[in-house]
Formats: C-alpha cells, structure tokens, sequence
C-alpha cells in the first residue's frame, strides 16, 4: 500500500484529521478566553473546541490562556491553547485543553457527558 509522505503532493485530496476523541455538539455551551467575551462552541471533546470567531486572525496561534467554559449553569476555569484557526467554510478557532489536572479532566468529562 502507498503512503503518502508529504501532505503537498496528495493529487487534489485534502489531508485527513485524525481524532483521538467524539467530538459532539452542545447547544448552549460557550468558552471565553480571558477578558474576553464568551464564544459559541459548535464542536466539543474533552481535550478540545471548535470556537466560532468573526475574526479568527486577532488571536494568536500557540497562545495560552485561561478560560471559562459554560454549559447548562455550570462553569469551568482551563487552560486552553489557540491550535488552529479556520477561514473557510467556518470562521473560527481550535482550541485545545492544556490542563493536565485530573479534576479538571473528570469535570469535563461530567460537564460534557462523555462516557470514560
């Protein structure tokens, strides 16, 4: 089987992303980086979340930060990094749990009813 060693020569095919976690919606959930106002979240895991952003360009990639997600009445404090961002077809950013607590990864799990 052919394999493909550079994602430049694919021959018109979009490299595929590979997930480790479900990812779902939930309505209602949003996350707001610090000082910030709070994002609609459109994708969600328990390591990461599709943030959706008019401007995605005025964060910077690489960048941690603390933020609150909230969903259903409840908030958590993380630690997220900026990943990724998206122009086209959606506008916004990717961003991924830093936090390495426990506590922080069981409430996410709780807060996102995501079966261990």
């Amino acid at each position: 089987m052919a394999g493909v060693e550079d994602d430049d020569d694919l021959g018109g095919f979009e490299s595929v992303e590979r997930r480790g976690q479900p990812r779902g919606s939930f309505h209602g959930l949003t996350i707001a980086l610090q000082h910030g106002p709070p994002l609609a979240v459109t994708e969600a895991s328990q390591l990461s979340f599709f943030a959706e952003m008019t401007n995605p360009d005025s964060t910077v990639l690489g960048l941690e930060t603390a933020a609150e997600l909230r969903y259903r009445g409840q908030m958590i404090r993380v630690t997220i990094r900026v990943v990724r961002k998206e122009h086209e077809p959606r506008r916004g950013v990717v961003l991924q749990v830093v936090d390495t607590d426990p506590a922080v990864r069981e409430a996410l799990r709780e807060l996102l009813a995501v079966e261990p």
